[in-house]
């Protein structure tokens, strides 16, 4: 499983991001991974964006499991509720990224 999340916009516009692979991990970190991905319950889960808000960060997390890619987009005022403690792991692991 791969999961990539970016963190994007706000007032600055500056981009933050990771990718965990979890064959780099080990076996007690892949298992809390795992269950959080399960918990999440991302797979089943639409685009949350409000399309009012202006300059919130759009937060975008690609799950890659068994050969499927699940994306999902929201923002600062629709982070999905099953989805916050994913999303808490993935702010920690992210590092500035380079502007494309």
């Amino acid at each position: 499983m791969k999961i990539r999340f970016t963190q994007s916009g706000g007032y600055a516009g500056l981009i933050r991001g990771c990718e965990i692979d979890t064959e780099s991990l080990s076996p007690e970190e892949l298992k809390a991974l795992e269950s959080l991905a399960d918990k999440s319950k991302i797979r089943g889960m639409k685009d949350y964006r409000n399309p009012r808000a202006r300059d919130l960060r759009i937060y975008e997390i690609e799950v890659e499991m068994d050969k499927e890619i699940k994306r999902i987009t929201f923002d600062d005022m629709t982070i999905p509720d099953d989805l916050k403690n994913l999303f808490e792991l993935l702010k920690r692991e992210a590092k500035p990224q380079p502007l494309k």
